[in-house]
């Protein structure tokens, strides 16, 4: 990971090199949405959990377009080959997911979720945790404890399609047909997305095999309109002032955890399509022309640093609070388990940073020198 210095709005009006350079504020709204989630998926009869805080995903499919394109157009148009882009994809990704991977395993005894599981036969059960190994969805089953594409480690449903969009980036913009491909895609997942919030249907789609269209249309759009706020992020010279920047940094987060945590609503799902298709966009356009101050700079860079770790191992905690005995706490003594699904999101935070300080970054550090070819002297840093 790049760390930068902060910049005034006038030192950006020349073009930047993207391994000089961080959006500190989208790390920090990064880091936010990841908290998030974890909230997302605590028990339903603690009412912690906000009704459309799945939303976040797709902020970080629109701010994953957005820094990737910021991060590898210039160098997949200069000649970077497209297996040099899939390795470094790789050495960001895997290391968490299968330290995440074996975490859920450890768990899987205490999960009521997975307690089905271990009803099947040994050779079934092994050769799920095989295919999540080798980060293979599941398109083969939907037995009782194997619903989901990911059943030892749930949220990498969002890694699959955003690794896919990562990689027919690449050949896209390899073959020079982005600019043409880009709008079908975009425009697919928008017409999509509307037909079902037309029809009031959820849009949270693609933990499952069955929502795969859904997902596709949700990674589809996000993804697409991140390239586009990148390519008009790179049209203009202007950034956001001193004190305009002042303002940004406080209300664009505020903005972020009001839109996540909204209340549930009759239209839910119309609720849903404006913030994919207006609000989440535009949430990272006018987060890329904010710069931070000091003090709100090391909080972003916290932030960022703990919002993957958090992502992906945060279901080794909650997974724990499905235990039967805590569910019967929950039952007798709701203010108690609040308290401490609260206490144990603050463990989830502290563990993220022990886990990006001490494990991801250095094994990100070595695969990405290990994998280095020997003709390239110039150093690569991934800031997604």
């Amino acid at each position: 990971m790049t760390t930068v210095r902060p910049h005034h709005p006038e030192q950006l009006t020349a073009p930047t090199r993207p391994e000089q350079h961080r959006f500190h504020l989208l790390d920090g709204l990064r880091g936010i949405a990841a908290v998030i989630v974890v909230f997302v998926h605590a028990p339903r009869s603690l009412r912690l959990d906000p009704e459309y805080g799945t939303l976040a995903v797709d902020f970080f499919f629109c701010l994953s377009g957005f820094v990737i394109a910021f991060s590898y157009e210039a160098r997949l148009l200069q000649g970077m080959r497209f297996s040099r882009f899939l390795i470094l994809r790789l050495c960001r990704l895997y290391p968490l997911y299968i330290l995440a991977t074996f975490l859920i395993l450890l768990r899987t005894p205490v999960s009521a979720d997975h307690l089905h599981s271990l009803q099947h036969s040994p050779w079934s059960f092994t050769g799920m945790f095989l295919l999540g190994i080798l980060a293979i969805p599941n398109f083969f089953t939907s037995a009782p404890g194997f619903e989901e594409l990911y059943p030892f480690n749930s949220p990498a449903w969002s890694l699959f399609y955003e690794m896919g969009a990562n990689l027919s980036y690449a050949l896209l913009v390899s073959r020079r047909i982005l600019h043409y491909v880009l709008p079908v895609i975009a425009a697919a997942g928008a017409l999509y997305l509307v037909n079902k919030a037309w029809n009031n249907i959820n849009l949270n789609a693609g933990v499952t095999a069955s929502g795969m269209l859904g997902a596709c249309a949700r990674i589809g759009y996000s993804y697409s309109a991140g390239v586009y706020i990148h390519k008009a992020f790179r049209s203009t010279t202007w950034r956001a002032s001193q004190t305009l920047s002042a303002i940004g940094g406080v209300v664009l987060p505020i903005l972020l955890v009001v839109l996540l945590c909204a209340p549930p609503m009759q239209h839910g799902p119309v609720y849903q399509l404006m913030f994919i298709l207006i609000l989440c966009p535009l949430l990272v356009y006018c987060g890329s022309l904010v710069h931070t101050t000091s003090a709100l700079t090391r909080l972003c860079v916290f932030l960022g640093t703990i919002s993957y770790p958090i992502y992906m191992i945060h279901p080794f905690f909650s997974l724990g609070m499905t235990n039967p005995r805590i569910a019967e706490l929950m039952d007798n003594s709701p203010l108690l388990a609040r308290g401490l699904y609260l206490l144990s999101v603050a463990i989830i935070i502290g563990v993220s940073w022990l886990v990006a300080r001490f494990y991801d970054e250095p094994v990100r550090r070595r695969l990405t020198a290990f994998t280095k070819p020997r003709s390239v002297a110039s150093p690569i840093s991934a800031i997604n």
